[in-house]
């Protein structure tokens, strides 16, 4: 899961931009990793899934404070990308002219497209490709697929307080 999320909803306190390009700190890591894997566990729709934490490391990371236009452009391809993928889902379902009764089912491709609806509905689960994890309005931070037009203000106005980080999800 591509999970976009900042140190203000997670509650830690952001390091400079000198310390994140020396070497990203271990404690960092685990850091950031735990509190997201407690505001996954408190989310998440399958409770036997979870953050394969141990594939996890500073590779793992994209901070918006070192790259801060590399960050911007794949927020910018975030709702682009899930677009992409569920007319990729849809089209190994579907072609135009198919007879409805010629639609397989129960098969790994309806399971993808299913997933991918999911994702273009903003409809976060436990194995979304794509997790959000930033304050709303209200400033209660949760899982969501894509951000609104808040956060991406918000990211596009101080893109050194958010951060992207790939984390395996297993069963």
């Amino acid at each position: 899961m591509l999970i976009l999320s900042g140190f203000s909803a997670l509650d830690i306190e952001q390091p400079t931009k000198e310390e994140l390009e020396a070497s990203m700190p271990a404690e960092l890591i685990t850091e950031i990793i735990s509190a997201l894997n407690t505001a996954y566990d408190d989310e998440c729709t399958d409770k036997a899934s979870y953050f394969y934490e141990d594939g996890v490391t500073a590779d793992s990371f994209l901070m918006g404070a070192c790259d801060p236009d590399k960050l911007l452009e794949k927020v910018a391809r975030w709702i682009p990308d899930i677009q992409k993928a569920f007319v990729i889902a849809l089209n190994a379902v579907y072609t135009p002219g198919m007879a409805p009764t010629d639609i397989k089912v129960d098969t790994t491709a309806t399971y993808d497209l299913q997933k991918a609806a999911q994702q273009l509905d903003n409809n976060w689960y436990s194995y979304s490709d794509y997790g959000v994890y930033l304050e709303n309005n209200q400033g209660f931070p949760f899982f969501q697929v894509f951000p609104d037009d808040d956060q991406l203000a918000r990211i596009k106005e101080n893109p050194e307080e958010f951060f992207l980080v790939n984390i395996a999800v297993k069963s």
